[in-house]
C-alpha cells in the first residue's frame, strides 16, 4: 500500500498541541467497532472536474480543515494535487462540521494514531477521553523509532 497525502489541519485551539500529528480521516460511528465507522459527510463537496487520482492520493484531493478557538472543526477548503508543471486551483469551502465525530490524527500514514473525539461539534480536550491506538499491521511499521510511546509521553498519556 502506497502511504496517503494527509489532510491539512490548522489548530487555532490553545487548550491543546496537535504538532507532530497529521489529519487522515473525519469519521462518525463507534471507534472501538471498526465495522460501524464512516467517513463524516460534508455538504460541501470538492470538484469533481478538478479531482485528480493517483497512488499517493485516492480520492484525488486533500481536504482542508481548522480548530477554531472555540473548539470547533471548520471545513475550509480543498487542493489537488497534480504532478509538475501542472497546477490545479484550490477550492475554498466554510463548513462547520456538527454533531458527534472522531479526528484521526497520526504523525504518518503507517504509523500509530490517536482518535480525537468531538460532541455536539466542540472538541473534547481532555486527553482522557482519546483513544490512542497502535496500527493494524506492524509489520509495515519501521520499528527503529516507537512513535506510540511518542505520541503517549507527547500527550503525558
Amino acid at each position: 500500500m502506497t502511504a496517503q497525502f494527509s489532510g491539512r489541519l490548522i489548530n487555532e485551539c490553545p487548550e491543546v498541541d496537535l504538532n507532530g500529528l497529521h489529519l487522515y480521516a473525519v469519521l462518525v460511528g463507534d471507534i472501538k467497532n471498526s465495522t460501524d465507522i464512516k467517513p463524516y459527510q460534508f455538504s460541501q463537496k470538492p470538484n469533481p472536474n478538478k479531482i485528480n487520482i493517483f497512488t499517493a492520493c485516492w480520492n484525488g484531493y486533500i481536504s482542508e480543515y481548522k480548530i477554531t478557538r472555540n473548539k470547533e472543526l471548520l471545513l475550509t477548503g480543498f487542493q489537488y494535487p497534480a504532478l509538475l508543471p501542472e497546477k490545479i486551483e484550490p477550492d475554498e469551502a466554510n463548513e462547520l462540521a456538527s454533531g458527534d465525530f472522531w479526528l484521526d490524527l497520526r504523525p504518518d500514514f503507517f504509523g500509530e494514531y490517536v482518535y480525537v473525539p468531538f460532541i455536539d461539534g466542540k472538541l473534547l480536550a481532555n486527553q482522557e477521553e482519546w483513544i490512542f491506538h497502535k496500527p493494524y499491521n506492524e509489520t509495515v511499521i519501521n520499528h527503529s523509532t516507537n512513535w506510540f510511546s511518542k505520541i503517549k509521553k507527547f500527550f503525558n498519556y
